[in-house]
């Protein structure tokens, strides 16, 4: 027996497809150099007994900024620091070309640019900041009047180093080593994680805006997955946690590469020399 759907149903369904078809879809994001900045937005879920939602946010700086998947725009939220150079993103990948190295602990460490830091300041390389201003939409909840309140006491940073990878590998098996690094007022070099040392979380101070130096042991492709809550404060006990996944493509700088390229090509002169004179 053949079941046939009427006119109106069809219409129906077309109409939900093509609205979902037009839902804004999260993008993959890709830093390519300049400057950029990480935020992670908390939206309340409308009572404060209820966990909301957590928003991973991309802000372009214009033209300082060289990144692509600028397409899917964060909607704000009464209350938040978003405004129109904000994107939201699934996963965002930062290409990196690298040759200066800093010792963190017992490892060299390739590192990124880090505006603001006394060590690679100079933009040279994709620059990412961290963001962690957590505002909450108070006045759309009618539990106050100050737009501007944090829920939180502070931004907790976890490092899943099981799921994230080095070069397709599992990074807590691979040797590869991550570390973010920060500097104190004396440029004192300051670790906030360095996976060597297992030191895989960290809290961060409401309101800071702060561009770290990144660093990676070995060139390669990392993505890094990354646990993030809030703790403490108005909903600290209820908040759920958040994922992030950042992917590094770390590569040398091209006279680094160049100079690599020249020293195989030399020793392959060298070795068909040797052939040669065997011959």
């Amino acid at each position: 027996m053949k079941t046939y759907l009427s006119k109106t149903t069809w219409a129906l369904l077309i109409a939900c497809a093509v609205g979902f078809g037009l839902a804004p879809a999260k993008a993959d994001i890709v830093l390519n150099g300049g400057s950029a900045d990480i935020n992670w937005f908390y939206q309340s879920g409308g009572d404060p007994n209820e966990p909301g939602t957590w928003h991973n946010v991309f802000r372009n700086k214009g033209a300082s900024t060289d990144a692509s998947g600028l397409t899917t725009q964060f909607p704000d939220f009464t209350g938040s620091v978003g405004h129109g150079d904000d994107w939201e993103f699934n996963s965002l990948s930062i290409n990196l070309n690298l040759s200066t190295q800093l010792a963190v602990g017992g490892t060299d460490f390739y590192i990124s640019s880090g505006n603001g830091s006394p060590f690679l300041a100079d933009g040279s390389t994709a620059d990412l900041g961290i963001r962690t201003r957590l505002r909450e939409n108070e006045v759309d909840l009618g539990i106050g009047t100050n737009t501007v309140a944090n829920q939180f006491d502070n931004f907790r940073l976890s490092l899943d180093t099981a799921a994230s990878t080095y070069n397709g590998q599992p990074l807590n098996t691979s040797g590869a080593q991550f570390a973010l690094i920060s500097w104190d007022t004396f440029e004192n070099q300051v670790v906030l994680l360095n996976t060597e040392a297992n030191d895989l979380s960290n809290d961060f101070a409401n309101w800071g805006h702060t561009h770290y130096n990144f660093g990676f042991s070995e060139l390669g492709e990392y993505s890094l997955v990354f646990d993030f809550e809030g703790v403490g404060g108005t909903y600290g006990d209820i908040a759920p946690t958040g994922e992030t996944t950042l992917n590094f493509d770390v590569i040398p700088e091209p006279s680094t590469l160049g100079l690599i390229l020249l020293g195989l090509g030399f020793g392959g002169l060298l070795r068909k020399k040797r052939f040669a004179n065997l011959g």
